[in-house]
Parts: structure tokens; sequence; C-alpha cells
């Protein structure tokens, strides 16, 4: 009986025996899974962290967008009034110059009718004078 029961403890002895070295590969296995896993885990906790800091730099980015737009409106308001007064300025200054223009071009016009008016005066004096000549001449 003794044999019989070391015989009967001995196989399952084996078996144990063998069952840890199974469990001891799985374990391995499992724990280089599990480094794995954490390495992958440090990767992604590496690369989130970047995003997150670039999430950051874009919502400041979008804080100083929005003060911008805020004041866009104003400001364009503000330099188109001042175009707009520059505008009118500069059509005034223009007005002004054309009209300076066209009364110097009338003065000059007037100076020369006056001047023609003057030849023909002088024109139909000396021309009966001349005629009246011509005829004595001729009777003569």
């Amino acid at each position: 009986m003794s044999e019989d029961y070391t015989n009967e403890y001995e196989e399952p002895m084996a078996n144990i025996e063998e069952e840890p070295s199974e469990d001891i590969y799985d374990e391995q296995e499992l724990l280089e899974n599990i480094s794995h896993t954490l390495k992958i885990l440090e990767e992604q906790s590496t690369q989130l962290s970047v995003q997150l800091e670039s999430l950051s730099e874009l919502n400041t980015t979008i804080v100083n967008l929005r003060q911008v737009s805020d004041n866009l409106s104003e400001q364009i308001y503000t330099d188109c009034l001042s175009e707009y007064k520059k505008i009118i300025t500069n059509a005034s200054k223009n007005y002004s110059q054309m009209q300076q223009a066209a009364v110097k071009w009338q003065k000059r016009i007037i100076s020369e009718q006056e001047q023609t008016f003057k030849l023909m005066k002088y024109s139909s004096l000396i021309t009966p004078i001349l005629l009246i000549l011509i005829i004595i001449l001729q009777i003569l």
C-alpha cells in the first residue's frame, strides 16, 4: 500500500511539477505583455501630453484671435472713416485746383478775345479809310 500511496501521489506530484513550469511561462508571457502594454501606454501618454500642449497653444491662439476679432470691426470703422475724410479732403483740393484752372482759362480766353476785338475795331476803322483812299485815287 505504501507504494500505491506513493505512486498515486507521485504522478499528481509530477503533474504538479509540470504545471508550475507552464504557469511560469504563462506568467512570464503575461509579464512581457504587461511590460509591452505599459511601454505602449507610456508612448501614448507622451503623445497625449504633446497634443495637450498643442491644444493649450491653440486655445491661447483662439483667445488672441477673439480679442482681435472683437476689436476688428471697430478698427475697420475707424480706419474707413479716416480714409473717407482723406478722400473728401483730396476731392475738395482737386475741385479747388480745377476751379482755379478754369478761372485762369476763362481770363486767358477773355484776354485773347479782347485782342481780337481790338484788331477788329482797328480793322473796321482802317478799312473804310482805305476804301475811301482807293476811291479817291481812282478818281484822280
